[in-house]
């Protein structure tokens, strides 16, 4: 399923969201599914999870709100886990979880050394910071360089000893939600006023692995090391894990659009 919002009245911060944003839920359609977004955004709803009762006063940036009770009923569909740690990628705020500087070294089938971080997005902090939804874009590939370079996102450091009481952690589950977009022309024919029609950009319904173009990878020490991951499927360290994170690269000619991304444990 889908939350349909309104992006003109989303604030950046929660103090601002006087009023909610949010306009109806919507069936998930087929993959290949364009649906117009003008003036909309869609938060996702995690797989097997029903959404919240939705109200007047149901406010999206809220941390106890129908977006945390999303993430809260996904984590409750595998028991044999206790916590979740999620990014709705809603606001500027979310964006300081993803760490522009990291890189993912000793990359697999490649003679490259490392892979750098390749994306668009709004800015976090600083002046003129802000962040609209579904604007966290991984890069297409660069082929036109002598080796590869996939685009690329990585997340900040996942301290989760607050939740483990410094345990740690050896088996997690990542879940991610991405989005392809396609804008039609703006067409203005002064000769015949019944053609004119105005540029539609629409999100696109996709295969989560993007056809095999987008890689996903996990690192239970930090960023030290990567493995590949699948989505929702168990990933098991060798021992237990203090600090993660999360990288997605695209091998593909397209842009990836990343709206949302969580980590069970």
């Amino acid at each position: 399923m889908r939350i349909y919002a309104d992006v003109n009245r989303l604030p950046d911060l929660l103090a601002s969201e006087t009023a909610s944003v949010i306009l109806q839920t919507g069936l998930t359609p087929p993959v290949g599914t364009e649906t117009p977004l003008n003036g909309r955004f869609v938060v996702p709803v995690p797989d097997g999870v029903t959404p919240p009762e939705l109200t007047e006063s149901s406010r999206l940036l809220d941390p106890l709100g129908p977006v945390d009770a999303l993430y809260q009923r996904l984590l409750a569909n595998y028991p044999q886990f206790s916590y979740i740690r999620y990014n709705p990628l809603l606001n500027s705020a979310h964006l300081t979880e993803l760490d522009a500087a990291a890189i993912l070294p000793n990359p697999p089938a490649t003679v490259a050394t490392q892979w750098d971080p390749r994306f668009q997005s709004g800015r976090g902090t600083g002046p003129g910071n802000g962040y609209a939804p579904l604007s966290l874009v991984v890069l297409p590939a660069n082929t036109a360089v002598a080796v590869e370079r996939p685009g690329m996102v990585i997340t900040d450091t996942i301290d989760i000893d607050p939740e483990t009481s410094g345990a740690g952690a050896s088996t997690f589950l990542v879940y991610w939600k991405v989005y392809q977009m396609v804008t039609s022309e703006d067409v203005m024919n002064y000769a015949d006023p019944t053609s004119n029609a105005p540029a539609i950009k629409s999100l696109v319904e996709v295969d989560q692995t993007l056809g095999g173009d987008l890689e996903v990878y996990f690192s239970g020490d930090n960023g030290a090391g990567y493995d590949p991951v699948e989505r929702l499927m168990p990933v098991t360290t060798v021992s237990p894990a203090h600090q993660l994170r999360v990288a997605f690269v695209n091998h593909g000619a397209e842009r990836c659009y990343l709206a949302a991304y969580a980590v069970i444990f």
